[in-house]
């Protein structure tokens, strides 16, 4: 039975009912011939043995009839269970002609059965291409084909960073991790080698995330994602008071007193007093609103109870009395003096005047230390009291904001460059340093730092329950405005880090303990 042509000859010398029993118990269980199976099935329960003609073609059309008992067949030849006689045309009588793809029997033929699966396949290859016409079949085409583009260059871009290209595969067996690996990754097997090429391709990778056009949707993605989380974060949750109040005074402390200041603090006045002198272009009035200017004097003017104080206080110092006196000795010389040159013009009346002045001076070295020289003293202070009366008057009652107001108007039309009739160079320079001397030896004392540890109380109590994004629209920042500075000065950075391998060398050292640690290189090895 091992024979081939043996096993055929066999068969073909069988009836078609007992043929039909053995190819039906043969192919039952097969997957692969299930059709054949189905076909089989559905000849038996037609009742009809002449669609045996059609399938094996030896057998003669108008053999004998079958009897009415068969031998037994089962799943396996000789079996126990029995197949029902098909009937075969006596002697003599045609058999019925077959139609429509289907035999005498009613049993689709092959090649029925063949143009049907090839009219279906070619339906389906017709509906597939029309799919593709349409602009919907067009967008996922597209969609399709970037993808695969996109993925394309990204391996290439793995392979590149790899300094070597992927290896293939050249058996048909799956490569098993854990058991096998294929012939094409042998160059792979060491764990440290491997954990080499990943580094090589993480910083690449981080790399390409900070290249042209991508740094900006990297600066755009982690700017969201971090005000996402500060969104979450309360002020005072995060920031201890004490720790913000030593802050603030450590920054004080150090920008105020840095050499840097210090140095440009003259520069500065003198550049700013050269563009100032220079600059024909721009009016005051441009520069400084009219409106702030005329609040402050009106508020300046209208502060009587500070202007009390200064005025008492000015009485009260010893030194104001001889300033008194000498302001009172410059009016009365003055008038002297004037006097004098009107009498010189009258004959005569010249030496009367000289005489007498002559005399007026010695009476005032006499009297000065004197008690006459007390006197008079006492006598400016009373005088500069009176005085101190009409300044008030006049600070009340007459026009002295619209006067100033009047005064600031004539100014306004001018060039800014004409300020430097009022200042040279030279006093704007020292009156800046001057300025700033007072302001770092003022930052040393110790209820400056009072006062600023106020200030941040001050500011604790009213943005403390603040989350830290929300704190943002109230310094006048948006997401935006960060996103945007930091592509102002971002690419410039990190193409300038870039050069000679600087940055990648940066991020390789950073990396290199995690892949070269035991417990990667053990993850790798498995």
């Amino acid at each position: 039975m091992s024979d081939n042509s043996e096993i055929a000859s066999r068969l073909a010398g069988l009836p078609d009912a007992e043929l039909a029993g053995v190819l039906l118990a043969a192919t039952a269980a097969r997957p692969g011939f299930a059709a054949v199976h189905a076909a089989l099935v559905g000849l038996l329960e037609t009742g009809d043995a002449a669609a045996a003609g059609d399938v094996t073609p030896a057998t003669p059309a108008g053999g004998p009839g079958f009897p009415q008992h068969t031998p037994d067949v089962s799943g396996q030849v000789g079996g126990g269970s029995a197949v029902p006689a098909v009937p075969v045309p006596p002697p003599g009588m045609p058999e019925p002609a077959a139609s429509g793809g289907y035999s005498a029997s009613g049993v689709p033929t092959f090649e029925s059965v063949r143009d049907k699966v090839e009219h279906r396949y070619g339906t389906a290859q017709g509906m597939g291409e029309l799919d593709r016409q349409t602009p919907a079949g067009h967008g996922v085409d597209e969609q399709w084909q970037a993808r695969e583009q996109a993925a394309r260059e990204r391996l290439d871009r793995i392979r590149k960073s790899l300094h070597a290209t992927t290896p293939t595969r050249t058996s048909r067996e799956p490569c098993r991790a854990r058991r096998t690996r294929c012939d094409g990754w042998n160059s792979m097997s060491e764990p440290r080698e491997i954990a080499e090429r990943l580094l090589e391709a993480q910083v690449a990778f981080l790399l390409a995330e900070v290249t042209g056009e991508r740094f900006a949707e990297v600066v755009a993605r982690d700017t969201e994602a971090v005000l996402g989380v500060a969104d979450t974060l309360v002020f005072r949750d995060v920031v201890e008071i004490d720790q913000a109040k030593q802050t603030v005074r450590t920054v004080v402390e150090l920008i105020g007193g840095s050499p840097v200041l210090a140095d440009m603090v003259g520069v500065f006045a003198d550049s700013i007093y050269d563009h100032i002198a220079a600059n024909h272009d721009y009016t005051l009035g441009e520069v400084v609103e009219r409106e702030p200017v005329e609040a402050l004097l009106e508020k300046i003017f209208g502060m009587h109870q500070a202007q009390e104080r200064i005025l008492d206080r000015l009485t009260e110092s010893p030194l104001v009395a001889t300033v008194a006196s000498k302001f009172v000795d410059k009016l009365i010389n003055d008038f002297m003096q004037a006097n004098r040159e009107r009498a010189e013009k009258i004959p005569g009346v010249s030496s009367l005047m000289s005489l007498g002045q002559s005399a007026a001076n010695r009476a005032k070295k006499a009297a000065d230390g004197t008690f006459v020289g007390d006197l008079a003293g006492k006598g400016a202070l009373f005088a500069l009291k009176r005085t101190n009366n009409a300044i008030r008057e006049m600070l009340r009652d007459a026009p002295v904001h619209a006067a100033a107001m009047e005064f600031w108007d004539l100014h306004a039309d001018e060039p800014v460059s004409g300020l430097r009739e009022y200042l040279s160079r030279k006093d704007l320079n020292e009156l800046v340093l001057l300025c700033y001397e007072i302001a770092v030896t003022t930052r040393e004392k110790e209820y400056f730092g009072l006062l600023l540890d106020e200030c941040v109380e001050v500011f604790f109590t009213k943005y403390g329950d603040y989350t830290l994004a929300a704190m943002l629209p109230e310094l006048g920042l948006t997401g935006d405005d960060i996103v945007q500075e930091i592509l102002r000065y971002g690419p410039a950075v990190i193409e300038g880090a870039k050069r000679e391998g600087v940055l990648a060398g940066l991020i390789r050292e950073r990396l290199a303990p995690f892949y070269t640690s035991d417990e990667v290189l053990a993850i790798l090895s498995v």
